[in-house]
């Protein structure tokens, strides 16, 4: 009935030279059984007086349990799969249309290719180089974080900080980790790099393992070794004649 109805107040009257488009044009994916809610963004004519945007359905259909009202599109999708059709937005000046797709799936999945990374650093030599951990996921484009939490020692970087889009000829994003291991004591140490993202099926825990090694021991240094003085060498006393 509020299709209809969004219909109804459609048919209203286009002022010739103005515009309305549908800046929106492409949908983030939607969680099954999860609420949803994307406003569609707009851009009008400066010259047409201001007048509410009204969207409507003018083709396809969308997943049960989503509606389009004035706000955008809404509601918790019942059913999975990929869903086209062309949105219509119209105001008193003019109207437009835009053909979208939204797909309705499972919660991401996040991935990552090592379980444990470890490092080993002696005193004296350089640093450890830094080691990649590919990241990826059931979803493309997911944007994801990562928590080293309360280790100084752990420094990391993002290439790009979401996973590659669809058609990508990449399959994962790359994180660099690196230690820092010139103010730590020799010993083990430990800790975890948390991937996440919001409303994800998952969160992958990869253990970050650093040893730190004493500087190596020199060998003790052998004396030098010295030839024995000789004993001085004094020429015979030969005695006198007798006076």
């Amino acid at each position: 009935m509020k299709v209809l109805l969004l219909l109804a107040l459609c048919s209203c009257p286009v002022l010739a030279g103005t515009s309305l488009e549908i800046v929106t044009a492409e949908l983030p994916w939607a969680i099954l059984h999860s609420a949803y809610h994307l406003p569609i963004e707009t851009r009008t004519d400066p010259r047409c007086p201001e007048a509410e945007i009204v969207f409507t359905l003018a083709a396809g259909r969308l997943p049960e349990g989503l509606e389009i009202g004035l706000d955008g599109i809404h509601g918790t999708p019942r059913q999975p799969g990929t869903f086209r059709f062309t949105l219509r937005a119209a105001n008193g000046c003019a109207q437009s249309t835009r053909a979208l797709a939204l797909v309705v799936t499972g919660k991401p999945i996040l991935r990552v290719d090592f379980e444990e990374l470890v490092f080993a650093h002696q005193s004296g030599v350089p640093d450890p180089p830094a080691r990649s951990l590919l990241v990826s996921s059931s979803w493309p484009e997911l944007p994801y974080a990562v928590n080293s939490g309360a280790c100084p020692w752990l420094k990391f970087a993002q290439a790009e900080g979401r996973t590659p889009p669809a058609g990508s000829a990449l399959t994962a994003d790359a994180v660099w980790v690196r230690v820092l291991p010139h103010d730590l004591t020799p010993g083990k140490y430990s800790c975890n790099l948390v991937i996440s993202t919001w409303r994800a099926a998952n969160a992958p825990v990869v253990r970050v393992r650093l040893e730190v090694l004493a500087p190596p021991v020199a060998p003790p240094v052998a004396p030098a070794l010295t030839a024995p003085l000789a004993a001085p060498v004094t020429a015979p006393v030969t005695p006198g004649p007798v006076l």
